[in-house]
């Protein structure tokens, strides 16, 4: 399986790929490449890889070296490795863009114009609003309500809105969600 991602953020291209099959990953690439230089003549992007060995990066430096594509920086991360460090914050500034590196626990609400950017799971204690986008497929998001737009991997942003606990995970391409607590009981506490 092989699986690339293309983003546009902050006026930036950041390229996201996971791989089973490293023949298969190069002629992707090289094919997702070439599609972006013919939309735009002077391609740079962000890369960020997961297992990423010495001589497949070599081919992708040469790949990009041959295409005239400007790296601008090559994030190597390992898949099985997942932090537990949870960083609390108390208090997202208004309006601003936050990536979360690490899981992160937002004590409080969120703001709406709230945007953020994590690569690990999300666990608001609170009402989680804003816009969260989730860089990959195992990427959770655990909140007390939620009425925020979501995208977790290549799905497409959906707007959530749910009065209950619930986890929101990705699975076969969609966006779901599964609730912590059951609705009725939940409606039995707000009475």
């Amino acid at each position: 399986m092989v699986q690339i991602k293309i983003k546009g953020i902050n006026g930036q291209y950041h390229i996201y790929a996971s791989y089973d099959d490293e023949v298969a990953f190069l002629n992707e690439l090289k094919d997702r490449l070439k599609t972006c230089l013919e939309n735009k003549q002077d391609f740079s992007a962000y890369f960020h890889f997961i297992r990423m060995n010495e001589s497949l990066l070599y081919k992708v430096i040469t790949m990009c070296q041959e295409l005239d594509i400007v790296i601008k920086g090559i994030l190597n991360e390992k898949e099985d490795v997942k932090k537990h460090s949870i960083t609390k914050v108390t208090n997202l500034p208004l309006g601003e863009e936050s990536i979360c590196y690490d899981d992160v626990m937002i004590l409080g609400d969120m703001k709406a114009d709230m945007y953020v950017t994590a690569y690990q799971d999300v666990y608001v204690i609170g009402c989680a609003r804003g816009v969260l986008d989730f860089m990959y497929e195992r990427c959770c998001l655990y909140a007390s309500s939620i009425d925020a737009k979501i995208r977790i991997c290549e799905s497409v942003f959906q707007n959530v809105t749910i009065f209950a606990p619930v986890c929101v995970y990705y699975e076969e391409g969609k966006v779901l969600y599964r609730e912590l607590k059951e609705e009725r009981m939940w409606e039995r506490q707000l009475r």
